[in-house]
């Protein structure tokens, strides 16, 4: 028989079916790439589909993990704040967030923000990538700035204080209002469509300039007061593949409006599409039958010893 028979006696941890789990992966695949289309009917009876969600959930969390970049929490405190002899004469004010490459400062005069990130130099004080990599975001910036889905850039520059400590700095226009997650929470589901479409056609902008973003997720997403949705943050952003059709951005602003945001609904989600493709077979009255899905028992287990 094609497909998988799960077993319901047998713990998930038990389970070792390599072609389970790619079936799984293409299943929450399709529940990103496909936003708030419906699983297929399976026909599984409500005790039927329980009993292959909890077989499924591990495997399933395990393929979301994969799916979704996890990004890293840092903690922002005094000692972060820029040396203000590289600010040209800005005086910062508060910081408004901060990220792996940096953090983003917005400057008493209330209309500029300035990034501002450490680059590391080798002990001969030679150019690393950091620099390289900062360069490249200052002409994306500036790029996606021109195209109008960006703040404008004003100016960007390196510098190093007394203390041998190099930096980046990315000037830009402050932007007004709110991040895209917390804009989400009050948000009608009439205006998060709207707000979905708007975010697909400013990534449409971006490869029409040449940019992949490649790290598009609500909280680089501003909101302004008058509800125009404005990205940030390029420090991930990468010069347009040739032949490339922005599908990742594209992708990760439909991750982003998901109707199966909760990891119920994605096992659910998931449950259903393999019952129906055939990727797994239940059998009647919510029982199912185990075929070739654990894991060989040991020959002590085997001889009953």
């Amino acid at each position: 028989m094609a497909g998988t028979t799960l077993p319901a006696t047998t713990p998930a941890a038990q389970l070792d079916i390599p072609a389970l789990r790619r079936a799984v992966a293409s299943a929450v695949a399709r529940s990103f790439d496909k936003p708030g289309v419906p699983a297929p009917a399976s026909g599984a009876s409500p005790q039927q589909l329980d009993m292959v969600c909890g077989l499924l959930k591990r495997l399933v969390w395990k393929a979301y993990q994969a799916r979704v970049v996890k990004k890293v929490r840092v903690t922002i405190d005094a000692s972060d704040e820029p040396d203000v002899a590289c600010l040209k004469g800005m005086q910062p004010h508060k910081v408004l967030g901060k990220g792996i490459h940096g953090a983003a400062w917005l400057m008493k005069d209330a209309k500029t923000v300035a990034k501002v990130g450490e680059v590391y130099l080798e002990k001969e004080h030679s150019v690393t990538r950091d620099f390289d990599r900062a360069r490249r975001e200052f002409a994306i910036a500036r790029a996606a700035g021109e195209a109008g889905v960006a703040p404008a850039v004003k100016d960007a520059f390196f510098c190093c204080s007394n203390d041998d400590a190099c930096y980046y700095v990315i000037v830009m226009e402050y932007v007004p209002g709110t991040d895209l997650h917390t804009w989400n929470k009050t948000a009608s589901a009439a205006k998060k469509a709207d707000m979905r479409e708007r975010l697909l056609r400013r990534t449409a902008k971006l490869l029409e300039a040449g940019i992949e973003h490649m790290d598009l997720h609500a909280g680089n997403v501003m909101v302004t007061p008058a509800g125009d949705p404005v990205i940030i943050d390029f420090s991930l952003a990468a010069w347009a593949r040739r032949g490339t059709d922005g599908a990742e951005d594209a992708d990760s602003v439909n991750r982003i409006y998901s109707k199966t945001e909760s990891m119920e609904d994605i096992v659910r989600y998931v449950a259903h599409t393999l019952i129906a493709a055939g990727d797994v077979h239940v059998g009647a009255g919510g029982n199912a039958a185990a075929e070739g899905t654990q894991k060989k028992s040991s020959a002590r287990t085997r001889s009953g010893k």
